[in-house]
């Protein structure tokens, strides 16, 4: 295999693997705050309205988390694209000096 020359099967692979444990996260973390929302039913206290509110704040930030984890998958999906473009580009300005 030349050196220098990117695999595209390798990484669309690592690609959908990056895509499948996302979900997977985004499922757990959502579990996670459904348990503390059952424990939340049964816990009564002053601090009961700050737990909640952090729970909503925690089911944010996981979205926000989710939304991070998709947008390196767009921008590993763009290299690919670029790199085909530029090696495609590198290799027709090397040909005319053979």
């Amino acid at each position: 295999m030349d050196k220098g020359i990117v695999n595209e099967v390798y990484l669309s692979e690592n690609i959908k693997q990056m895509e499948f444990y996302a979900n997977e996260e985004k499922e757990s973390l959502g579990k996670i705050c459904q348990g503390l929302e059952d424990c939340s039913n049964y816990y009564n206290s002053n601090n009961t309205v700050q737990i909640l509110n952090n729970i909503n704040e925690f089911k944010i930030n996981i979205e926000k988390l989710y939304k991070k984890r998709m947008n390196y998958n767009k921008i590993f999906e763009q290299v690919i694209i670029q790199y085909n473009t530029l090696s495609e580009i590198t290799k027709q300005k090397f040909d005319k000096f053979i």
